[in-house]
């Protein structure tokens, strides 16, 4: 339950905090899930290691348009 709740802080901080501190929010974010991934990767199937993988890539994406956002 704790993940999530860092996780769910840190996106609700990157909502509120715009541009580069921003960026850095939500890529300790990225990072963390892609520990979690990384942790978990021998115990999951191929399926559920697609899943992970997909948010972790989503997260970093959403961590570049953070960066470079469109005005």
């Amino acid at each position: 339950a704790l993940p999530f709740r860092i996780v769910l802080a840190l996106l609700v901080a990157v909502v509120l905090i715009p541009g580069t501190c921003g960026f850095v929010l939500m890529f300790l974010g990225a990072a963390f899930v892609g520990w979690v991934l990384l942790l978990s990767w021998p115990r999951r199937t191929g399926p559920e290691r697609i899943m992970r993988l997909a948010v972790f890539l989503l997260a970093l994406a959403l961590a570049v348009v953070q960066l470079f956002p469109r005005h």
